[in-house]
């Protein structure tokens, strides 16, 4: 009779156990560890320990003909790509952020699967004799790893064991010198495998010129050949040096038309000769300048049967180097038939008459007043 009054009692109770048990059951489940990390991102700060932990994993997957790069010991693109390739071939979760401790354990485990292609080789212990030895001596030979050395066909010797050192050094990897592993045969025969270059010391002259010559250089955008950018500039130079021989003889000849025709011939000297009478002399069209600066005055006379140039440097009228506003070639005075040009060439221009002219030519009269800086220029002529 009392369980039938409280029946109602007894289900809420059984109710509400039920609902916080249904609450509760994550809290008392087993946590699942996660799979750790055990190398970090490239991003992040590297100590020795770990830089060795890549250098293993790097190997190993050349072991396995996944990584056929140098070993670089930084968790890099090529390193997580060749991972990838590992993870996809033995089904195992790839995280892009590292190395996951399954893919780990399952790499350096004897049951893990090598790449396609890698299982079409097989180990060769030195002195072995065969066609698959010929194959790999025609291989190094292509590659420069027989230079100086004998290449015997077939046997594995001491020469293709020197060849294989070489090959190994150059492509920063190691190897079992009692044999050549299928890693090693795989990057022999891959399109990433290093040629051979002699060391410096053991090559000629001539070989250190086409060396030279033979490498790569970045032009603009173009990666060319060193010897195509020494091509272009010798073609630069002279292009540069017949325009200076053509600007040579320009002025040369300018010279000579002012200074005018000249006999050098002594009168009456020699038997026989003629007495000629001297050239015609050139007007000479003199010009007197009084330069007034800071109340100092001083007056000078030129020939400007040649352009006169007029600044604070080597000038045939030189201003006084403290007047800062001067440039060192200010302007040119030269005749242009019986009228007196000034074209000025300045950074700041030319009063003459209070009017200024700025970079271009403009003719000018006996007693006008020339302004250049503090300068104050008097003509007579």
């Amino acid at each position: 009779m009392f369980l039938y009054k409280c029946h109602k009692f007894f289900t809420a109770i059984v109710c509400f156990s039920l609902l916080l048990m249904m609450f509760t059951v994550q809290v008392f489940a087993e946590d699942v560890p996660e799979d750790p990390y055990l190398i970090l991102t490239p991003e992040d700060p590297k100590n020795t320990e770990e830089n060795i932990l890549v250098g293993t994993l790097q190997k190993r997957l050349t072991e396995l003909g996944y990584y056929a790069e140098r070993n670089t010991y930084i968790l890099d693109a090529d390193t997580l790509f060749a991972l990838s390739d590992f993870c996809t071939t033995n089904k195992l979760p790839f995280d892009e952020k590292g190395v996951r401790q399954s893919a780990w354990d399952a790499l350096m485990s004897e049951d893990a699967i090598p790449a396609a292609g890698s299982a079409e080789y097989t180990f060769i212990p030195y002195g072995t004799e065969s066609e698959t030895v010929l194959a790999l001596q025609i291989r190094l030979k292509d590659l420069q790893y027989y230079e100086g050395l004998v290449l015997v066909p077939e046997k594995y010797d001491e020469d293709l064991q020197k060849a294989i050192d070489r090959f190994c050094e150059t492509n920063a990897i190691s190897y079992d010198r009692s044999g050549i592993t299928p890693a090693v045969q795989q990057l022999i025969y891959s399109q990433g495998a290093i040629p051979y270059t002699a060391p410096a010391e053991q090559r000629s002259l001539a070989e250190k010129f086409t060396a030279y010559m033979m490498q790569d250089a970045d032009l603009l955008v173009i990666v060319v050949p060193v010897f195509v950018v020494w091509i272009l500039i010798m073609f630069v130079v002279l292009i540069a040096a017949v325009f200076t021989m053509q600007r040579l003889q320009q002025k040369k000849a300018i010279k000579d038309a002012n200074q005018g025709p000249q006999d050098t011939r002594e009168i009456g000297a020699g038997k026989g000769s003629k007495n000629m009478p001297p050239p015609p002399v050139e007007m000479r069209k003199m010009i007197q300048f009084q330069i007034d600066y800071q109340g100092k005055t001083w007056n000078l006379e030129k020939d400007a049967s040649c352009p006169l140039t007029i600044g604070r440097g080597n000038a045939e009228i030189r201003l006084d180097s403290s007047d800062r506003s001067a440039s060192r070639k200010h302007c040119v005075l030269f005749f242009k038939g019986a009228v007196l040009m000034l074209q000025d060439v300045s950074v700041n221009g030319t009063y003459i008459n209070d009017s200024v002219f700025h970079k271009c030519t403009t003719p000018v009269q006996s007693g006008d007043c020339i302004v250049i800086g503090s300068h104050h220029i008097f003509l007579r002529f």
